[in-house]
């Protein structure tokens, strides 16, 4: 049965496919129940999403099979945030270039980490490139980003030189999208999966 039945009336998000609302779970999986061929391009919206541990960081892995990826150097990725302080207005960024176990959509450490605090959160937009293909390498790109940190920083990702992709696999098709903090559950949030073709 195809999933392009329930539309979402938007030609930038696409097809809607399917909500999860995350309640103090280790991983949050979304799996080839939901990555199927229906699709070229996917894209995953966040909203108000909180960790259960402070000062946490916000990544992705993605599965083949079945089975999530996860192998020291599976994943390279290019970060880079900026923030501005909600009460002195110090700015702050944060660059990272990394190989690693996951690729980071929202990093930690000083100022930028996602944070339990009253009022704090993170929303973002991530599309996913070449899911299904068996040719091409497959990727991410946070399109965009905010959230109010564990420090008060009102906080922001752009697209343009943030995003991830997974090196290790070129010719089998990705089925299973699992996103996870770096330290603790995600304690509660919604994610939303889109479906895109040309």
């Amino acid at each position: 049965m195809s999933r392009a039945r329930d539309r979402a009336d938007s030609p930038f998000l696409g097809t809607k496919i399917n909500s999860f609302t995350v309640s103090d779970d280790a991983t949050v999986d979304i799996s080839s129940t939901y990555i199927t061929d229906d699709f070229d391009t996917y894209d995953v919206v966040f909203s108000d999403i909180v960790p259960a541990t402070d000062d946490s960081y916000f990544g992705c892995r993605f599965g083949v099979g079945g089975t999530i990826q996860s192998a020291g150097t599976d994943y390279g990725y290019l970060y880079y945030s900026s923030g501005n302080n909600a009460t002195n207005s110090n700015v702050w960024s944060n660059w990272v270039d990394n190989l690693s176990t996951i690729i980071v959509v929202a990093n930690n450490g000083t100022n930028m980490g996602l944070g339990t605090g009253t009022g704090e959160f993170y929303n973002g937009h991530v599309r996913f490139h070449n899911l299904r293909s068996t040719t091409q390498y497959k990727s991410l790109s946070v399109l965009e980003a905010q959230w109010l940190s564990h420090n008060g920083h009102f906080c922001e990702t752009r697209a343009t030189i943030t995003y991830g992709w997974l090196q290790t696999d070129r010719t089998n098709k990705v089925d299973t999208l699992q996103f996870s903090m770096g330290s603790g559950n995600v304690a509660s949030g919604t994610l939303t999966l889109y479906g895109l073709k040309p």
